[in-house]
């Protein structure tokens, strides 16, 4: 077996803020956006926030590079 050597990098992954905002963004903006402009309850607008971040992490997962 070839050991594999790790190195860290001084600089962050500049992918790390785009990945958490895709999915903070489409979780918050959801159900922000329901409960405040739709008046939906507030358990209706956390399960379409859910469902809206599981369908922009699919569209990113199935979108090649």
């Amino acid at each position: 077996m070839i050991p594999i050597r790790c190195s860290r990098s001084a600089a962050p992954d500049p992918l790390i803020p785009g990945a958490i905002a895709g999915e903070v963004l489409p979780f918050a903006l959801g159900s922000a956006g329901l409960d405040v402009l739709f008046a939906v309850p507030l358990l209706a607008s956390i399960f379409s926030g859910a469902a809206m971040t599981a369908t922009s992490i699919g569209i990113t997962a199935n979108v090649p590079w």
